[in-house]
């Protein structure tokens, strides 16, 4: 769940209308960098899933994503990513 947040809070921007870039910013190569923090401990396919949509989506508006290593962090708890099946909705009433 916490991916899929920070996926949609790095891509939100990209969804916005946007003018056309000044001649003088064309040639420029505007760079990003960036660097997860696991604290659930993902699969590396899904870290690199994850980082490769974020990467195409910002391509798409003429920024590179320079990655930095993953940081595996430890989580206080040892627990587990909650499950689909596990997360309940308040009924309406």
């Amino acid at each position: 769940m916490h991916v899929v947040l920070a996926l949609f809070v790095m891509a939100l921007p990209i969804g916005a209308p946007r003018s056309a870039p000044d001649a003088q910013c064309v040639d420029n190569h505007l760079t990003v960098t960036a660097q997860i923090h696991d604290y659930w401990h993902l699969s590396r396919e899904s870290l690199a899933g994850a980082s490769d949509v974020v990467a195409r989506l910002y391509e798409r508006i003429g920024v590179r994503i320079d990655w930095y290593p993953t940081v595996e962090k430890k989580t206080f708890a040892a627990r587990a990513p909650p499950s689909a099946a596990s997360v309940t909705c308040p009924s309406r009433s």
